[in-house]
């Protein structure tokens, strides 16, 4: 089988750069953001496949798949379709997705149409599948834990947007933190000067693909290490940024919206302490689609 690089060159298609319009600007002057999708978006090929391929690589090089017909996820919905489309190319394997009982429907009947079965839980998602995992004739991809979720970040992603948009800053909205990872380990290895913003939840509050601080104690991945400010939002906050965006015809999901109202955040904090020296270009990996509002 071919490399990873070259598999999410040919899978995932051209990744798309949207600079978000001036009049969504605000008070950001000649700062910009550019959101990065793929041109697959559409059939849930989203920034999360990253993830989903190379933990399937790295499952396939450890030769773990030679031992199962049965691959696991744990996911809020979109790590699990980025799973359930590339999982074919691996092999005959079943899928088994925990994801959590306020699935968006959408979500859970496009798994379903993708042969997934769904186990659908209120809490403990994480202890469950540790426990599913323990039978030897199941493979989990656990993007929580394994840190080669963040390859194709590093090694595909990352370059391939500096090479369109010498960006200064990088805006990640947090679930399990293997973009943040995966963009800083590019950045830190070329000695790019660029701020990494991370955006998370206030505690209890939901959005799909993202975790309050509370829920990020969860998270094994190294996360903290990767992200240079932290900014928390509403979920109300986040609704309400990304109807702005659907209005102006970009089509993204709540956790675009979270992480542009972090980003919003970020910079107003920077203008007030006269922080900002130089116009901020930053970038923002849409990890979701418009799923819910479509």
């Amino acid at each position: 089988m071919i490399g990873l690089y070259d598999y999410l060159a040919k899978k995932l298609g051209k990744i798309t750069l949207t600079r978000l319009p001036v009049h969504l600007n605000r008070f950001w002057g000649e700062s910009q953001v550019w959101l990065i999708r793929t041109d697959l978006f559409w059939r849930g090929i989203s920034i999360k496949a990253l993830a989903a391929a190379s933990l399937l690589f790295d499952a396939q090089e450890t030769g773990r798949l030679k031992k199962t017909t049965e691959v696991l996820v744990c996911s809020s919905a979109n790590f699990a379709i980025g799973t359930a489309l590339l999982l074919p190319d691996f092999g005959n394997f079943r899928l088994t997705a925990i994801v959590p009982e306020s699935i968006d429907s959408k979500k859970a009947s496009r798994l379903l149409s993708l042969g997934a079965k769904i186990i659908k839980v209120a809490s403990g998602a994480l202890a469950l599948a540790e426990q599913y995992a323990k039978d030897p004739l199941v493979v989990y991809l656990n993007q929580y834990a394994n840190p080669a979720m963040t390859k194709g970040v590093e090694i595909y992603l990352a370059p391939f947007v500096y090479e369109q948009v010498k960006f200064n800053a990088a805006v990640l909205p947090l679930g399990t933190g293997g973009t943040a990872i995966g963009f800083n380990a590019y950045i830190q290895e070329h000695n790019i000067d660029a701020t990494m913003v991370g955006v998370n939840l206030v505690n209890g509050e939901k959005v799909s693909g993202m975790r309050d601080k509370k829920r990020q104690e969860e998270v094994s991945l190294p996360w903290q290490k990767n992200i240079q400010h932290l900014v928390s939002v509403t979920r109300e906050e986040a609704v309400t940024c990304t109807r702005a965006l659907l209005a102006a015809d970009i089509m993204v999901g709540t956790s675009t919206g979270a992480g542009v109202v972090g980003f919003d955040k970020w910079m107003w904090h920077q203008i007030q302490e006269g922080l900002i020296k130089e116009p901020i270009t930053a970038v923002l990996p849409c990890p979701d689609s418009a799923y819910a509002f479509a």
